[in-house]
């Protein structure tokens, strides 16, 4: 068996390093190295995008690029398709792994598979990534691969290579019955993302899926349960980073990571042993603010945090509770005041639109915000296919996929477009004078996945 494991290109206004660590592919190359199958990654991903025109289904954002503080146009981060079909045809594989990892890039994953098939057509196509598991059936229906998976498989990967009907539900939609105890571990990866002068960076997850059921939170259709892994494979991956010459930098990909505090005190041990205490990390989704204080905060400062990302979501506490956030803002300034204290760095994280809320209470949300030490992250809400409120999928069948993108200010509830962008744009410019908290690139997070 040869496999090729692909990763389309990307086509939005921007794309971070954070966001290109595919620790979904580099997870399926680890479980295939242990099983001694022969296998690339062919990533069709590049840093630098190039400009393409707004697509259609976007055009209602077209009287506002260029704006102040909003942005200058769309691109498309990564080779053509049929350039990447070349590429994947010339090493003849048995059988092609198509990686997804949000649904709001499914055209970006779809057009490939054309390409791919137009290439192969007698090579087996398999879907997977975050981006499939929450509607596998939109992409049997709307692109030429064979089989949709749903979740995580690593207990059966090869197993489904080898024999797919066994796994499938006789539609085409693939699950790996050994992931459905919550009690099942799991390997993690170590995906290297970039390197400067004098810090290799990494990202890795050694956690999946969160006990949580915030409504607007699509993590648990990719990971249901809430597992981790254990302390032995923690090792063993951090291991690898012996005799690194430059400081590490680590970001753990995890949702709600501190949520075993002592489990998480256990891991960052792990890596300053293998590391010669010679390491920084960060947490892009791993910190629920709920559960830190001063103790906390102090052991964050102590392995060297660089930045807290932590979830403000509202101000509204009606909002709060309807979406199963149960805390108020007075809770969130103690946090990031004692963070702030330590000389943390914050971005705190408001998402705008949510179902119920308009225009007047977020922008309440953001003056909150604007008077505190923190930099002010905006996450437009994006529907997805089977969270609260969208569990009718024939809705997906009359938009595009790329409506599902925080950057696509798309007018999911109460708030229309052009209201969202000008809470974003306020964010941007209230930002402007805080530029010393900034990550070095001047600009305010979108929060996606």
């Amino acid at each position: 068996m040869r496999v090729a494991i692909v990763i389309p290109p990307v086509r939005d206004f921007y794309f971070t390093p954070q966001r290109a660590s595919f620790l979904g592919p580099r997870t399926l190359s680890e479980i295939l190295r242990r099983n001694r199958v022969e296998h690339r990654i062919f990533n069709a991903v590049r840093g630098r995008g190039r400009p393409i025109p707004l697509p259609g289904e976007l055009g209602y954002l077209a009287p506002y690029l260029g704006s102040r503080h909003f942005f200058s146009g769309y691109k498309r981060f990564g080779v053509e398709d049929e350039h990447m079909a070349r590429l994947v045809a010339d090493y003849h594989p048995s059988v092609i792994l198509l990686s997804c990892f949000a649904f709001a890039y499914a055209d970006d994953a779809i057009s490939l598979a054309h390409s791919l098939k137009k290439a192969l057509p007698n090579t087996p196509i398999f879907a997977g990534g975050a981006g499939i598991s929450a509607h596998p059936e939109y992409f049997l229906r709307h692109s030429p691969v064979d089989y949709a998976v749903r979740g995580e498989v690593d207990a059966s990967l090869v197993e489904i290579l080898n024999a797919p009907a066994s796994f499938s539900d006789g539609g085409g939609v693939i699950s790996d019955r050994a992931m459905s105890d919550p009690h099942s571990s799991f390997r993690p990866a170590l995906s290297p993302v970039r390197e400067s002068s004098d810090t290799c960076y990494y990202s890795t997850m050694i956690s999946r899926g969160c006990p949580g059921r915030c409504s607007f939170c699509s993590v648990r259709l990719g990971f249901p349960f809430h597992r981790k892994s254990s302390l032995s494979d923690v090792d063993s991956l951090f291991r690898t980073l012996e005799g690194t010459r430059k400081k590490v930098h680590v970001n753990f990909e995890d949702d709600n990571l501190m949520l075993d505090f002592d489990y998480f005190a256990r891991v960052i041990g792990i890596l300053d042993l293998h590391t010669g205490g010679n390491y920084s990390i960060s947490m892009e989704n791993g910190i629920d603010f709920t559960v830190l204080d001063r103790e906390k905060l102090s052991f964050l400062k102590n392995v060297n945090i660089t930045r807290l990302n932590i979830s403000f979501v509202s101000s509204n506490t009606s909002i709060l509770a309807r979406n199963k956030r149960c805390y108020n803002p007075d809770d969130f300034s103690e946090i990031a005041l004692g963070a702030a204290s330590l000389s943390i760095p914050i971005t705190a994280y408001l998402i705008a639109g949510l179902p119920g809320e308009n225009y007047r209470s977020i922008d309440r949300g953001l003056e909150f915000l604007a008077g505190l030490p923190v930099l002010i992250g905006i996450s437009p809400f994006y529907a997805v296919p089977h969270t609260s409120g969208f569990f009718d999928e024939s809705v997906f069948e009359h938009i595009s996929p790329s409506t599902c993108k925080g950057t696509s200010f798309y007018p999911w509830n109460d708030c229309t477009s052009e209201e969202l962008i000008r809470i974003f744009i306020k964010a941007r410019a209230l930002n402007i004078g805080r530029r010393p908290a900034h990550d070095g690139h001047g600009h305010v997070s979108l929060n996606y996945i």
